[in-house]
C-alpha cells in the first residue's frame, strides 16, 4: 500500500516528502516499510504508521492488513485410474496474492460432476463407485480448480493381503498393518486406510478410529482385515505380559534446537522378557525446567512427541510410563532464532547514469520462530559493479549509478549468512 506524507512549511508552501520521511510502524510482525511511502503488509493484524522528519511527526493512521487472496487452486493427482469400491486422497493446493502457497485439502469445497461414477468427501477422499468418467474440481473463496478426470474401471478386488503375518506388542501400543487389494486387471492398491480389522478377540485386541490395531491386555488372539465381502488371512497378534524395566531416550546426545525449531524424540522400553518396544506413544514427557505449574519455559514436546525450542537456554527431557522414569535425561540446548527469509524494505529503485543516491537501507527478516523484524548485522552488495557500485557512510548506503542498465542489491546476514531477495535497481540514460 503507498502512503503519502505532504510537508507544510513556513513560508505557506507544501510538497511531496515520502522519500525523505522516516515512516514510523508499532508492529513490525503485520506489516514493513519497502521506501517512498509504500508498506507490505506481512501477517492479518492491525499497526500504526506515522512519518517523522527533522523531529516533526505526522498524525498516526490505524491500518488493517488483511488475509492474502487466493488467486489459484491446484487439485492433484490430474489423471487418474481407480478400479471401482477403491478410494483415493485428493489433495488442493492453494496459490495466493503474495506468492505463498498451501495445502488447503480440507477446506476447499470438493465437487464431482458425476457422482454416480465417483464422489469426494470434505476431506478430499474419492470413492470409486461405477464403471465411467467424472471430473473433479475443488472451489475455494469462489476461486474453483482446473477439473481433474477420476476414470473408475470395472475391475475387481479378487483378494487382500496383509503385510505381515504375525506382530507381538504390549498393553496401550498400536500398531498399523499394511494392507493392499489385487484387482482381476491385475493392479494392486493399498487399502489399509479403508479396511475394518475382525479381532477374535477384542479384550485383548481391538481396532481404534484410526484404523491401528490396540493391545488391550496381554494375551493371544488373531486378527483379520475386512474390506467389502473380502477377508484377508489372519495376523497372529500377541499382547506381551512383560513388565517394563527401564527406559530409554533417543537421540541418545545432547539436543541442541534453535528457537522455533524442533526433534523428533523416541522412548524405548525394555521389558522384563528382555525385549525391547517403541513405547513413545505412551510415555508422558517432563521437563526439568517447568515452573511451579508444571509449565515447560525453555522446550516443550507437543502430542506428536515433538520437543519445540521456545527460549533460549538449557534443560533436559525425561520420559516416564508406570512409575518408570528413563535413567537418564536429554540435555537440550535452546539458541537464538535465526533469519530463515530475508527482504531488502524499499520499494525498486530507478535512478540516472552518473547519478548518486544516498538511502538508510534496512532489511525484514522472518525467524525461525516465526517473528519478524529489521535485521542486525546486514552487508549488502551490488549485482553489477560495473553498472551500480556501492560504498558506505556511517548508516547510509551510497548508491553509484554508472551506466544504464539493470542491477541488483543484495543483503546478507553476516550471522546466518542468508540473502535477501534483490532489490532490483534500474538506470536509464
Amino acid at each position: 500500500m503507498k502512503f503519502t506524507a505532504i510537508g507544510y512549511y513556513s513560508d505557506g508552501t507544501n510538497q511531496n516528502i515520502d522519500s525523505r520521511v522516516d515512516w514510523n510502524i508499532n508492529n513490525l510482525y503485520t506489516a514493513y516499510n519497502v521506501g517512498s511511502g509504500y508498506l507490505n503488509g506481512l501477517n492479518k493484524g492491525s499497526f500504526k504508521v506515522s512519518a517523522s522528519l527533522k523531529g516533526i511527526t505526522s498524525n498516526t493512521l490505524d491500518v488493517a492488513v488483511s488475509e492474502a487472496s487466493v488467486t489459484a487452486v491446484h487439485v492433484t493427482p490430474l489423471i487418474a485410474t481407480f478400479p471401482k469400491g477403491t478410494h483415493e486422497q485428493l489433495t488442493a493446493t492453494a496459490s495466493y496474492s503474495d506468492e505463498t502457497s498451501q495445502d488447503v485439502t480440507a477446506s476447499v469445497t470438493w465437487r464431482s460432476y458425476d457422482t454416480n461414477v465417483a464422489t469426494v468427501s470434505k476431506d478430499g477422499s474419492l470413492s470409486a463407485v461405477t464403471p465411467g468418467y467424472a471430473d473433479i474440481t475443488a472451489t475455494i473463496e469462489g476461486i474453483e480448480s482446473r477439473a481433474i478426470t477420476a476414470q473408475v474401471t470395472s475391475a475387481e478386488a479378487k483378494s487382500i493381503q496383509v503385510s505381515s503375518n504375525i506382530a507381538t506388542i504390549i498393553s496401550g501400543q498400536t500398531i498399523e498393518l499394511s494392507v493392499r487389494a489385487t484387482f482381476g486387471d491385475g493392479s494392486i492398491r493399498d487399502i489399509s486406510k479403508a479396511v475394518a480389522w475382525v479381532s477374535q478377540d477384542n479384550t485383548i485386541v481391538k481396532s481404534t478410529d484410526r484404523l491401528l490395531l490396540k493391545g488391550l491386555k496381554p494375551g493371544n488372539t488373531s486378527v483379520k482385515a475386512k474390506w467389502g465381502t473380502l477377508l484377508s488371512q489372519p495376523v497372529n497378534i500377541t499382547v506381551s505380559g512383560a513388565i517394563l524395566t527401564g527406559i530409554e531416550i533417543s537421540p541418545p546426545y545432547i539436543v541442541k534446537l534453535i528457537k522455533g525449531n524442533s526433534a523428533q524424540l523416541k522412548a524405548t522400553g525394555t521389558y522384563s522378557d528382555g525385549k525391547k518396544y517403541d513405547i513413545t506413544q505412551l510415555v508422558q514427557w517432563s521437563m526439568s525446567d517447568a515452573n511451579n505449574k508444571g509449565i515447560p519455559l525453555v522446550a516443550w514436546v507437543d502430542n506428536q512427541d515433538k520437543v519445540h525450542g521456545a527460549k533460549e537456554g538449557n534443560t533436559e527431557v525425561s520420559a516416564i510410563l508406570n512409575g518408570v522414569t528413563s535413567a537418564k535425561a536429554m540435555p537440550i540446548t535452546v539458541t537464538r532464532a535465526v533469519i530463515t527469509d530475508m527482504t531488502i524494505a524499499h520499494a525498486p529503485i530507478k535512478m540516472q547514469a552518473n547519478q548518486e543516491e544516498r538511502l538508510l537501507l534496512k532489511s525484514v527478516a522472518t525467524y525461525s520462530d516465526n517473528s519478524t523484524g529489521y535485521a542486525d548485522y546486514i552487508n549488502y552488495r551490488s549485482s553489477n559493479p560495473e553498472i551500480l557500485s556501492l560504498s558506505f557512510l556511517g548508516d547510509y548506503t551510497i548508491l553509484t549509478a554508472h551506466q544504464a542498465g539493470t542491477a541488483s542489491i543484495i543483503a546478507t546476514s553476516a550471522q546466518d549468512h542468508v540473502n535477501s531477495e534483490p532489490l532490483k535497481v534500474t538506470i536509464s540514460n
